[in-house]
């Protein structure tokens, strides 16, 4: 704290800074005067707008009110490219250096000003930098092969690359070790010393203390108290955290919750009671030589052995991406081993899934809680229920239980102190801490044994920090057994009886935490093992709701149940109303009154029997859009349909001539039903399977699949099934009255009403059931799905055959009940064109039920007036392509309308304003 300032006037300036998003106000009316030689700390719980403001600072966030001044000059940061040219570098604190890439190539990614690259200068910038921060950085080191002390040496001079007269360090200690914060103190330091203007953000008030000149507290979003240079070098340590704190939390100071956020933001370790080795403890888990397989996002686990035992707290610490994840995974059953043992009180559980590891006792806190450990769309309740899906008292019979499912919610919910609206309330709508809190009731409820935690505090504030590590330590307390996991040494210090160190997938040493230089003794190790070899990529972590990214599902909240049914309505029928407007203008350019022949299409396709014809063809369509939907919303792709519908159908009209007359007509339809949805279902088998257990494309393989099928009905109809006497390629004609029957009193066939049966059932079966639910789960997140313990693979499989099912339905009540017959060639191409309806009812049967009547009404009066007219069928597929230009074009609309963006891009809005000015009279 010994520096000057260089001169009166800041270096960078940011004035009356306000930044809004949906319900919140970021920023409001922040001004910050920055110096050169002096680091000015930036303080403030999570939420309280440090991220935006930084984020308006780099580029990356553009302000609603205020400006930023550098050396004086009002100045707009429209993009982070103008942001470096300006000489502001931000070192944020995840790596962004490409692991593959060698420290030179890294340096030099933005310097894109030249054709060709000039290492020779780019050599030379990186000696003078070098020098500067008092490092020697190897230029031909590859970024994976550093340790996380030089990777951010690197990061830092990647920010000073092109100059820099703002350095901007975001918690740049979190996650390294006590030897690498030292070193960054030195460099800091020297940044001083040269000049550059630097803002530091922490939550640990010793480093502000220690590193800064100058501190501002932020408090939702606003700046509540200023600590100037002069002050700041008249106060001891005791009182500058005094001032801090009252600032940061108000009148709240005397709150239990406030008191233990003021210890923690403290930044001093508390420790643990005095140590007291868990030999008595029974081993609980236990991990013997445990080897993964490599993902493409982490590194996998080699080799790994440990016990943990009965009331104890096992750490495991690492730089991230090490590992940890494939550990965790690992253990709770969600990733396979290539090799090694995994046993639960001694019973080997290596080849169980999650499920059963979880009724075990095993339970794991995921660190990615928004992906993976929530299902953002599904109420409270339900999340809190995810893991006891299909068990009583909650469910019966397949049918959730909601008066038990809610009365559970509720209290968990008191229990835990989630803040809630209601148990109904959408999950994803929470904040981020009290996501975290939902997902502790739910794993620290109904019996577990063991847990493992992975990063449980990352990313909340303060407050809720406290109350997650109190949770951990009641449950180990009481018998439970925690193994934690996490890049914050405080945390691991001041929870863990023994702290492993994981490095590269591997244990490289483990310390007692008996309170003797704990936190030295880990760095050491990590030190150590990660200047000898290459080091994983830092995976992407979802943390809560943040300051930067406006949340869509909070501003779909804040409109309401009224607000959103009208918003689906909406997107559902404008797309039809406007196609057909627009359809019309078509009709009328080519001397067609859309009026009049919109008029005819209803009449035939309603008025007298048209109405029957139109339900007849409804049987069918309603039928593959059922099919469709039952994929559809666990996220696959069915797009093999046509060969599907097509098996279905030559193989109930091929067989029906000989099975009507040997047995009762009854009988005989049940079984060519059957015969005809296995043969269509068996040939989503293979799609299904290579998705399951591959991961392979099913949109490629349902194709492949689906022309094979058009193929082999072709050679069946040409073949076997062809009818005698005839030269033209079609199966035999089934007589009138061994068809299907007909409604009394209409032309309809009970086809229709099998279809309305079937549809109505499997809608009942996706939203009344717990089957419905694990599939609307794996829809909205697989990953979710495998953590909470469904059968992905066996998922897959079972919808997938479900859905050929249906449309292999469709085409045998099509050709038993409307035509008798089929010809070479033939395909009606039902579900192409049903497709656009499937989403305009949000894949919902029920709702979906109208869209395909209108369809059919629309497709049967057309395929007549437009005989009327001369005008060719294949008209009716343009307005079908219309509807789903108009669909993007809402979806489009309604998605900025969601994150509470213009309906109008930024770009445009600039175009169109700059058109406005330079078309206007001088």
């Amino acid at each position: 704290m010994s520096s000057t300032r260089d001169s009166a006037a800041p270096v960078v300036a940011v004035r009356h800074i306000t930044k809004r998003f949906p319900g919140v106000v970021a920023n409001s009316d922040v001004s910050l005067d920055l110096y050169a030689g002096i680091v000015h700390c930036l303080l403030g719980e999570n939420g309280a707008g440090k991220s935006t403001l930084i984020g308006i600072l780099a580029g990356m966030q553009q302000p609603d009110e205020g400006w930023i001044e550098i050396d004086g000059v009002r100045t707009a940061i429209p993009n982070p490219r103008t942001a470096v040219d300006q000489g502001v570098g931000v070192v944020y604190q995840h790596s962004t250096l490409i692991p593959t890439m060698t420290v030179l190539e890294n340096l030099m990614l933005g310097d894109t000003d030249r054709f060709r690259q000039d290492r020779k200068g780019a050599l030379t910038r990186l000696e003078e930098i070098s020098e500067l921060l008092g490092s020697s950085i190897d230029p031909d080191s590859r970024a994976e092969a550093l340790g996380l002390g030089q990777q951010q040496q690197v990061e830092i001079a990647k920010a000073m690359w092109r100059g820099s007269r703002l350095l901007i360090l975001d918690e740049p200690t979190s996650m390294l070790t006590p030897q690498a914060v030292a070193k960054l103190q030195d460099t800091v330091a020297r940044l001083k010393d040269d000049g550059l203007a630097v803002i530091f953000i922490t939550h640990k008030l010793r480093e502000a203390y220690a590193m800064g000149d100058e501190i501002s507290v932020l408090r939702r979003g606003v700046v509540v108290h200023r600590i100037n240079q002069a002050e700041l070098a008249g106060l001891d340590e005791q009182s500058t955290r005094v001032r801090i704190l009252t600032a940061m939390f108000g009148g709240e100071s005397g709150d239990e919750a406030a008191s233990e956020a003021a210890v923690l933001l403290a930044g001093e370790p508390q420790g643990r009671a005095a140590y007291a080795p868990h030999v008595g403890g029974p081993v609980v888990l236990s991990v013997s030589s445990a080897s993964t397989m490599g993902t493409t996002s982490d590194t996998p686990i080699d080799a790994i052995s440990l016990d943990l035992r009965a009331g104890e707290i096992l750490g495991v610490a690492g730089i991230d991406g090490h590992g940890q994840s494939a550990l965790a995974e690992a253990i709770a059953g969600q990733r396979g081993l290539a090799s090694g043992r995994i046993e639960l009180s001694g019973q080997d559980v290596t080849g169980q899934g999650v499920r059963s590891r979880q009724k075990m006792g095993l339970r794991y806190v995921t660190d990615d809680r928004l992906h993976e450990g929530i299902v953002g769309s599904l109420s409270v309740a339900l999340n809190l229920m995810l893991k006891q899906i299909g068990s009583a008292p909650y469910w019966r019979g397949g049918r959730i239980q909601r008066a038990q499912v809610t009365a559970e919610a509720e209290r968990l919910v008191q229990d835990y102190e989630i803040r809630t609206p209601s148990t109904t309330t959408r999950a994803g709508t929470l904040s981020g801490g009290n996501i975290q809190k939902l997902l502790l009731a739910r794993e620290l409820s109904h019996g577990p044994k063991v847990v493992v935690f992975h990063k449980p505090t990352y990313g909340l504030d303060l407050r809720t920090v406290g109350r997650v590590r109190d949770l951990i330590r009641g449950f180990v307390s009481d018998g439970g057994a925690a193994l934690l996991i996490s890049t914050d040494l405080d945390e691991l210090v001041e929870m863990s009886d023994r702290i492993v160190v994981l490095s590269r997938g591997q244990l490289v040493g483990e310390v007692v935490n008996d309170g003797a230089n704990t936190a030295e003794r880990i760095g050491v190790l990590m030190t150590a093992s990660t200047t000898q070899g290459p080091e994983a990529l830092d995976h992407e972590i979802a943390g809560p709701l943040t300051e930067l990214e406006p949340s869509a599902t909070r501003a779909q909240a804040a409109r309401g149940t009224g607000g959103r049914i009208l918003d689906a309505l909406v997107r559902s029928l404008l797309p039809v109303i406007l196609a057909l407007v627009a359809g019309g203008v078509l009709l009328k350019a080519i001397g067609v009154d859309p009026l009049a022949f919109y008029g005819e299409v209803a009449n035939y396709g309603i008025i007298g029997n048209g109405w029957q014809r139109s339900l007849i063809l409804m049987a069918p369509l309603l039928l593959v859009a059922t099919g469709l939907i039952v994929v559809f919303r666990a996220n696959l792709w069915n797009l093999g349909y046509e060969g599907q519908y097509l098996l279905g159908a030559v193989v109930a009209v091929g067989f029906a001539p000989t099975l009507t007359t040997a047995l009762p007509l009854w009988l005989a339809f049940l079984v060519l039903a059957l015969g005809a949805s296995l043969v269509a279902a068996s040939w989503t088998i293979v799609p299904a399977v290579l998705k399951a257990r591959y991961g392979t494309n099913e949109i490629i393989t349902t194709l492949m699949m689906s022309f094979i099928a058009i193929g082999v009905v072709n050679l069946l109809i040409r073949g076997p099934f062809h009818a005698d006497k005839l030269t033209v390629p079609q199966t035999q004609l089934l007589e009138a009255e061994r068809m299907l029957p007909h409604l009394p009193g209409t032309k309809i066939h009970v086809g229709f009403l099998v279809a309305i049966v079937v549809a109505v059932g499997i809608h009942l079966l996706l939203t009344r059931t717990s089957f419905g639910l694990r599939v609307d789960i794996f829809g909205a997140s697989p990953r979710t799905a495998l953590h909470v313990g469904i059968d992905v693979p066996w998922m897959i499989v079972v919808l997938f055959l479900i859905s050929g099912a249906l449309i292999g339905l469709a085409g045998a009540v099509d050709t038993l009940g409307l035509w008798g017959y089929i010809r070479a060639n033939w395909n009606p191409a039902y579900g192409a064109a049903i497709m656009p309806f499937v989403f305009l009812g949000r894949l919902n049967v029920l709702a979906t039920m109208p869209f395909v009547a209108f369809y059919a009404v629309l497709a049967t009066g057309w395929a007549i007036a437009s005989q009327d007219v001369g005008l060719p069928v294949d008209f009716l597929l343009v307005i079908i392509a219309l509807i789903l230009l108009f669909m993007t074009l809402i979806e489009f609309f309604g998605t900025r309308r969601d994150l509470g963006e213009s309906y109008i891009p930024r770009g445009l809005r600039n175009a169109w304003r700059r058109g406005s000015r330079s078309g206007s009279p001088a």
